[in-house]
């Protein structure tokens, strides 16, 4: 019963990383402000509203965190895609903006929305199941306001989100939990420090060749910050 109820913890955790880092990423795209914004929350609410209507007919919890981490992966590739097209800072009609939204969120937030009446069935006390996925959705947003925002690019957040939804999902289905998420916190960690080497191997070859270009000494000079380092990848 414990493992049913981390399971939902881990629902909502995943849910509401996967929203920041979703609105996060489209708003350096759309030159974010307050229409932009409400098209993305409203987007994301009305795919969690259907999700949640269809989900009551579903059984298979641990298939939809499978599923989540799938979609995740898929949404990253968009991302790339809607670079070829719309490089980042050029303006977007409201027309495109809805659409490329509604591609890239809509998907996630229906499996999103689908996980609560799944989860309900799946540990069978609704309340419960509700305090828990709340708890786990406030517990996602300290860790990405705290240790994610400014330490993780958005695309390597994405897909950590996405590789724990598919090792819980894992989990879930061959109900080896244990060994399912001591792999999960050491996957997470090991991707955080690769994430922070590679931002300061990037700083150090950034100095390399400006040294080279300028014939300068730049050991004094202030290094790219780290959100400059991010939109070059």
């Amino acid at each position: 019963m414990v493992y049913r109820f981390l399971s939902v913890f881990f629902a909502g955790f995943i849910s509401i990383i996967l929203q920041i880092a979703l609105l996060r990423k489209l708003l350096s795209y759309f030159s974010g402000n307050e229409l932009t914004i409400g098209i993305i929350i409203g987007i994301w609410l009305l795919g969690t509203g259907f999700g949640s209507y269809a989900g009551r007919s579903l059984k298979r919890f641990g298939s939809s965190f499978i599923l989540s981490g799938v979609v995740a992966s898929l949404v990253v590739i968009g991302f790339y895609i809607l670079r070829l097209f719309y490089p980042v800072g050029e303006d977007i009609s409201l027309f495109s903006i809805i659409i490329i939204t509604s591609f890239l969120v809509l998907p996630v937030s229906i499996i999103s929305g689908a996980q609560f009446p799944m989860a309900i069935s799946h540990a069978g006390d609704s309340k419960m199941v509700f305090a828990i996925e709340s708890m786990g959705a406030f517990t996602g947003g300290l860790v990405f306001t705290f240790l994610l925002a400014e330490r993780v690019d958005t695309v390597t957040t994405i897909l950590t989100a996405g590789m724990l939804s598919i090792i819980i999902g894992s989990a879930i289905i061959m109900r080896r939990f244990t060994l399912f998420f001591i792999l999960a916190f050491f996957s997470s960690f090991l991707i955080f420090v690769q994430n922070k080497n590679i931002y300061h191997l990037s700083l150090s070859f950034q100095k390399m060749v400006l040294k080279r270009l300028s014939g300068r000494n730049l050991d004094l000079l202030v290094p790219l910050n780290q959100d400059t380092v991010r939109s070059r990848f």
